[in-house]
């Protein structure tokens, strides 16, 4: 008897599971098949996002019946889910009609994809993660240096301040390493080792940026805000402040290993101990987690799919995707919900590359900037030309 009611459960289960994977596969191609790609024109109102009401019904019928199969805990707004889903499959789509076809504008029909910047929904995508990935993080990955080569690096966030670094040398916005670098080799790897991002001297390193700003007036990224330390020369207590870690690089690595060999390391405990140091906050702590994450430091993270450091914008996307007030405080139970949103979210996205919480957690902050867009709440900032 107990034998049927097991063989009975595992029929159920998978029997769910193609459901799911049916249902998602039709919310995948309604999404494709969304009015927006065919250059339709809308008109925001205050209350509503009216680009969704022209939406297919048997789309927001196939994703109700896609949630019910799930068994997921948390109750999203089907609408919203919808945006959110659109918003990651379209904005992917222009990142690889970008890269594929450069020259061939508009990558997307929809107006405000075309007119505001939207950061990708895979922060490895990124412009500046890709330089870095190849020129830094990967050539070290397997490297202690890993570690203050990323921080280092995320402090200041500027390829060209990054090519100051690793040559020690000035450079300007248009300077590129040289095509034949060979970044795999075990000669590049000893020279970043050697390099101020592998043997940090914060006097030479701060008086080489100095003249880097003096020549080509940039040294720091201006996608993130980057605090001076008290009343000090930006350079010189930003340096100041990598020398604290510096100071207890060793420590910290001896603790990930003890963590890592007892399966017990994980992206909140790291970003925890960032947060320790003056300077770096849950933001910056965040992106040097998920960099360390493609490293042996944080590879085996026991939460790679389960946490994620939520910022305001994150927060208001998650609030709106629950139907409660968008400005309202962290909601008690946004693990589940998160991991909630994850797991309904990978089989409609099963195409793309591996989605994890962090692609989740980016992805609520830029759905909540692109509802906003539509609904004319706030004033976007930067704008893109994809027109």
């Amino acid at each position: 008897m107990e034998n049927n009611k097991l063989q009975s459960d595992s029929h159920s289960e998978i029997e769910t599971v193609e459901r799911m994977a049916s249902l998602a596969s039709s919310i995948f191609r309604g999404m494709n098949d969304h009015a927006l790609f065919r250059g339709k024109s809308y008109i925001a109102t205050p209350q509503s996002l009216s680009y969704l009401t022209d939406c297919d019904l048997s789309l927001e019928e196939n994703i109700k019946q896609y949630v019910v199969a799930s068994g997921v805990q948390t109750v999203f707004s089907i609408k919203d889910l919808a945006t959110f889903w659109y918003w990651m499959i379209e904005r992917h789509g222009v990142h690889l009609r970008r890269k594929n076809f450069p020259t061939q504008k508009p990558w997307t029909n929809d107006p405000i994809l075309r007119q505001w910047f939207f950061t990708n929904p895979y922060r490895e995508n990124d412009k500046t993660t890709e330089w870095f990935r190849t020129y830094i993080r990967d050539p070290l990955k397997y490297d202690d240096e890993v570690f203050m080569a990323t921080i280092i690096f995320r402090w200041f966030n500027f390829i060209p301040t990054g090519m100051v670094l690793i040559t020690g040398e000035t450079h300007g916005p248009s300077d590129r390493l040289p095509s034949t670098l060979d970044t795999t080799s075990r000669e590049y790897r000893e020279h970043l080792k050697q390099s101020l991002l592998g043997s940090w001297d914060s006097k030479k390193a701060s008086e080489l940026l100095k003249l880097q700003r003096a020549k080509h007036e940039k040294v720091f990224t201006g996608a993130f805000m980057i605090k001076p330390y008290q009343m000090m020369d930006k350079v010189e207590g930003i340096c100041k402040c990598i020398d604290w870690i510096w100071k207890e690089r060793e420590s910290i690595l001896d603790q990930v290993k003890k963590l890592t060999l007892s399966n017990a390391i994980t992206l909140e405990w790291i970003c925890g101990r960032l947060k320790t140091f003056t300077g770096l906050g849950g933001f910056m702590s965040y992106e040097i987690v998920s960099d360390l994450r493609y490293t042996w430091i944080a590879e085996n993270a026991r939460d790679i799919m389960s946490w994620a450091n939520l910022g305001p914008g994150g927060i208001r996307g998650l609030n709106k995707m629950l139907g409660i007030d968008k400005e309202a405080s962290l909601y008690p139970k946004w693990r589940q919900a998160m991991k909630d949103l994850l797991f309904l979210s990978i089989p409609v996205l099963s195409s793309f590359p591996k989605i994890e919480m962090r692609e989740i957690e980016h992805s609520l902050c830029e759905f909540d900037k692109y509802t906003r867009a539509w609904e004319g709440d706030g004033r976007m900032k930067r704008t893109f030309s994809g027109k």
